[in-house]
């Protein structure tokens, strides 16, 4: 992951890993989406839910006008196989918005990557994120909002959502 997030400053940060202030950010993440957790039975929606989690838990850092417009932006993404599917994920990305709110409101760290990984008996999640504001390099922060950190999976080959 670490290499990702390199590539996707292109140079203009450096990536440090530790431990930041506050919750574990895939902790945080996994709360936000607990009660769809137990109705994924298999990896790709595990990773679906994740990603959607994702898209909450950022658009939830927006102020509240300019979250409509992106995520009806992201929904125009959608494979056209998805389409009937978009009021259910419209709804699941507002619940995740909510959750994330109601749960971290003073958490205003950016989700730029994450891991799936199976454990056998589940999944676990690995999550890069911003350091808190005060902790952001000048460099890194002149990237920060743009839509690939706000979409971490765009462009990535995985599960569709």
């Amino acid at each position: 992951m670490r290499n990702r997030i390199q590539d996707s400053f292109q140079g203009s940060a450096d990536v440090v890993v530790r431990k930041q202030p506050g919750p574990k950010m895939s902790d945080a993440l996994v709360k936000i989406i607990g009660p769809y957790s137990p109705e994924t039975s298999n990896r790709q929606a595990f990773e679906s839910i994740v990603c959607l989690g994702i898209v909450g838990w950022n658009l939830g850092l927006k102020p509240p006008a300019e979250r409509r417009p992106e995520r009806e932006r992201l929904l125009e993404t959608l494979p056209r196989a998805l389409t009937q599917d978009r009021p259910f994920i419209r709804r699941l990305v507002e619940e995740f918005i909510q959750r994330k709110e109601e749960l971290f409101p003073d958490n205003v760290r950016l989700i730029l990557d994450y891991q799936v990984t199976d454990v056998g008996d589940g999944y676990h999640v690995d999550v890069v994120s911003t350091a808190w504001p005060c902790q952001v390099h000048p460099r890194a922060a002149q990237g920060l909002g743009s839509r690939q950190q706000l979409f971490p999976y765009e462009g990535r080959r995985g599960p569709p959502i």
